[in-house]
């Protein structure tokens, strides 16, 4: 495919990709779980679609263009049936599992230390592929998302924007602190106010009429 230059708006959320041996430039879109649905020419024109099943099988590839960022918007590699790169482990799509157990030996009753957080890719993220988070979103009411027993729905929106604010703090710290925060102070103070602000965010969508001072998106 030769060199490729990429944008992103934050990780795991590419914006562009320019592929220089053929001078071509398209941009990516995203679904609500994170992946990587079609791509668009500079005018708009489709370039082609992806279709996955839940745990990240390629069932149809209509695209024009080669490009590696496709579920979760990880990179795909073609070889042993297909493998994404999840950082700290490999995820195998044809199994739906990862290739190793999870480092940090983090588990719940709903998976094993190979599968994915809660053994469900729509509703958990997991960016660093040592167990992930619930999304930020509302819960229907009664809806139990394992937060302590928490099952209103306030309360556990508002227990999903913690999990997730410090699994930002985690990836924060894995990002930019590489020497205890010595290497990138700047940068990892930045992505620690951008989790607070996002996590503001989210507990006012969790709950809009108690909140006064942060504009819910």
């Amino acid at each position: 495919m030769g060199p490729c230059f990429y944008l992103f708006d934050g990780i795991d959320h590419p914006l562009r990709i320019k592929i220089t041996s053929s001078s071509t430039t398209a941009y990516y879109e995203l679904d609500l779980a994170g992946n990587v649905r079609g791509l668009r020419a500079s005018g708009g024109a489709s370039l082609g679609d992806y279709r996955y099943s839940a745990f990240g099988q390629t069932l149809e590839d209509t695209t024009s263009i080669t490009q590696p960022l496709r579920w979760k918007a990880r990179w795909f590699s073609p070889v042993a049936g297909g493998t994404y790169d999840v950082r700290a482990r490999q995820w195998s799509p044809e199994l739906g599992v990862f290739l190793s157990v999870d480092e940090y030996e983090f588990q719940d009753p709903s998976t094993t230390l190979w599968g994915w957080p809660g053994q469900n890719p729509q509703a958990f993220k997991d960016p660093l592929g040592r167990g992930g988070a619930p999304s930020p979103s509302p819960s229907p009411p009664g809806h139990d998302i394992g937060c302590g027993g928490k099952s209103d729905s306030v309360s556990a929106c508002k227990c999903a924007c913690q999990d997730a604010f410090e699994h930002k703090l985690q990836e924060c710290r894995e990002v930019w602190g590489g020497g205890g925060g010595a290497d990138h102070p700047k940068e990892l103070a930045n992505c620690k106010a951008d989790g607070r602000s996002a996590k503001a965010t989210c507990e006012c969508n969790c709950d809009p009429k108690a909140c006064n001072s942060v504009a819910c998106k």
